[in-house]
């Protein structure tokens, strides 16, 4: 293999195309997917670097794309918590290959914009205790739903508070009162009155 010219400007290095050198030794490169990043001459030289990070999306799940950045940050966790000699909040062992998180992942529905999710918090990293949310309905910590049954129908009192447009513990404070389900979800927050 011949070696690449001394100003890589214009070259097309793996999946980067080589846009300017802005620096000796530092280059503006674009990746195929659009992102821009500034790489050292000598990463691009000796092929270390070969795209933003994307390239592993396309190696093992096309459309993923924010698959791969949860699985890291997932290691990352649980790597601080071992640093500061905290136990617990381990990951599965098959889940420390990208592949296999990734199967699981795609076998449970995952799609771009979703977060992992898992109960209890301190609990591990597995597939009996992990799944996927909305990035909306991610609240922090996350502990069983509350649920309450009401005339033989369960709820989920976070659900039913977001769909009606009343605080969780107003909604909580109100069926636990006695309030009849449809003055607890109606009546206006704030408003005083006797339960019925």
């Amino acid at each position: 293999m011949s070696r690449p010219p001394k100003d890589l400007t214009g070259l097309r290095i793996s999946h980067l195309n080589v846009l300017e050198q802005i620096s000796p030794g530092r280059y503006r490169c674009k990746c195929k997917c659009g992102a821009e990043l500034v790489v050292s001459q000598s990463y691009l030289r000796a092929d270390k670097i070969k795209s933003c990070g994307c390239h592993v999306h396309d190696k093992f799940l096309p459309g993923t794309r924010k698959l791969y950045e949860h699985w890291r940050n997932m290691l990352r966790c649980v790597d601080v918590r071992r640093a500061r000699n905290i136990p617990g909040e381990l990951i599965y062992p098959d889940w420390m290959d990208y592949a296999a998180f990734a199967t699981w992942a795609i076998s449970m529905g995952y799609v771009d914009g979703q977060v992992l999710n898992r109960v209890p918090f301190g609990k591990s990293y597995s597939p009996d205790n992990c799944w996927w949310v909305w990035r909306g309905e991610s609240r922090g910590p996350q502990y069983p739903r509350r649920r309450k049954k009401i005339n033989g129908v369960e709820f989920d009192l976070r659900r039913l508070s977001d769909d009606c447009g009343v605080p969780y513990m107003t909604l909580r404070y109100r069926l636990n009162s006695g309030y009849p389900l449809l003055d607890a979800i109606t009546r206006p927050v704030g408003q005083q009155g006797k339960k019925q």
